[in-house]
């Protein structure tokens, strides 16, 4: 191979290179996070970046996000009706897909963009648990994963946003298989109190949901 071009590949396969200053508070601020979730500091400037130009910062997007802190989440879905439940299920859906056809359209070789794979209900599922739900995005979940079990899907997760937010959980999913060959055989719901002593000896009492839905093959 020609060496220009073989450099040219290499170049291309490492990506652009860019540089730029921080003020001193910034770069103190990434160093201690960085040391702290043992994350490179470029690998946190590449999610950081792209995050915030994918989600929130970019006026061609086709739903404009906002921050939410789960509290505020919390209850407010805490008190609202199942059709309520089902009308926001229906939105996430339709927002979600639109986030989807976005990305995969605009960026497909961006870093996050790789990550989504919403060909076949199994490739959603794990999408969704990895991605969507994760800290690292809508921070819904404490944890979640999808396994495979005898040709059923089993969609598993914690969380600390109520009952109602276990419902919404449950319609959301069913709408994401609702074009595919899978349906809601199995749900279960569980609940716990989770107790943390505080620096002060204080006992802190959080009640912390899990989830079970298991998808088969339509009858």
């Amino acid at each position: 191979m020609n060496p220009n071009m073989q450099q040219k590949n290499n170049y291309k396969n490492k990506g652009r290179y860019i540089q730029f200053r921080l003020n001193e508070e910034i770069y103190q601020q990434i160093d201690e996070f960085s040391r702290k979730f043992h994350i490179s500091k470029s690998e946190l400037a590449r999610r950081s970046i792209s995050k915030y130009i994918l989600i929130f910062d970019n006026p061609e997007h086709p739903n404009p996000k906002l921050l939410f802190s789960q509290n505020m989440l919390k209850i407010l879905i805490d008190n609202v009706s199942s059709e309520t439940i089902e009308n926001l299920a229906k939105i996430s859906y339709e927002n979600g897909m639109a986030d989807v056809k976005f990305i995969t359209q605009n960026v497909a070789d961006n870093q996050i963009s790789t990550q989504f794979k919403f060909g076949t209900f199994y490739e959603r599922l794990i999408s969704l648990s990895q991605v969507i739900f994760s800290k690292e995005m809508q921070n819904w979940f404490d944890e979640c994963d999808v396994s495979e079990e005898n040709n059923n899907y089993i969609f598993k997760g914690t969380h600390y946003l109520g009952q109602n937010f276990s419902f919404f959980i449950k319609e959301l999913l069913k709408l994401y298989s609702g074009s595919t060959k899978y349906e809601l055989k199995n749900e279960y719901y569980g609940e716990l109190i989770e107790k943390t002593k505080l620096k002060n000896q204080k006992m802190y009492e959080q009640r912390k949901f899990s989830v079970k839905f298991m998808f088969g093959l339509r009858d």
